[in-house]
């Protein structure tokens, strides 16, 4: 790719540090499949890995973060057995950090470890279409569903603790939760795989990296049991 004149490339990187300080790790992370599905689809997972490990370790904002402090970013390097020096990891930190915020957004750790241009990245198109909204509301209502349960989960085993006659029944409304099921929640996958189905017929190109997402979050959703608890998704 051509090289943008110095005026454009302060506007490219004042987009992508926009993108990088509003949008969640999660949103990020499809933002950047999207733009580059053809050359990285194959490190989407890889991607999915690495936006729970950011959600993990925001010690403030968790999954509806959108960058990660000096400390947690070093965290996040040791991680994946990226081990340094000190002197060494605030060089690496320096370089990721683009806009110099002291932070590090997903976007920002994405275009280095995958050595992508920023100027290619906020040049490319990003695509949605009914379907895929669609789709993703279908997810939502099931993510909904399984923190419905796990929130009562939580009030359950509160009030289990103890020996009296009221933790005793919770005890039993406890088990009988774990034991159900969960036919709201069967229903609302059912709802929202048949929705994936529909988007993937639709396969918007400039949407890929969106669309695999919410068909790997519904996956993981599949897998919930109440006595499991929830899992990343």
């Amino acid at each position: 790719m051509a090289q943008l004149p110095a005026q454009s490339q302060a506007k490219q990187l004042a987009k992508f540090s926009e993108v990088g300080r509003k949008k969640t790790y999660k949103q990020q992370a499809q933002f950047f499949l999207n733009a580059f599905w053809p050359e990285h689809k194959e490190h989407a997972e890889d991607c999915y890995v690495y936006v729970n490990k950011f959600s993990e370790l925001d010690a403030k904002q968790h999954e509806d973060g959108v960058s990660l402090d000096e400390f947690e970013s070093a965290r996040f390097l040791e991680s994946f057995g990226q081990a340094m020096t000190v002197l060494e990891r605030r060089a690496a930190l320096k370089e990721i950090d683009v806009d110099t915020d002291n932070k590090m957004s997903f976007l920002e750790y994405a275009v280095w470890k995958y050595k992508a241009s920023i100027d290619e990245l906020m040049a490319r198109p990003q695509g949605t279409n009914e379907e895929l909204e669609q789709a993703q509301a279908a997810l939502t209502e099931v993510q909904k569903e399984i923190r419905k349960i796990e929130d009562k989960k939580a009030s359950l085993e509160e009030k289990a603790k103890g020996d009296g006659v009221k933790a005793k029944s919770a005890k039993n409304e406890l088990e009988q939760l774990l034991a159900a099921d969960q036919m709201p929640l069967r229903k609302k996958v059912i709802s929202a795989e048949a929705a994936v189905r529909i988007a993937q017929k639709k396969g918007n190109q400039q949407a890929q990296g969106a669309l695999w997402w919410i068909n790997r979050e519904l996956e993981e959703a599949k897998k919930y049991k109440p006595r499991g608890g929830v899992k990343h998704f």
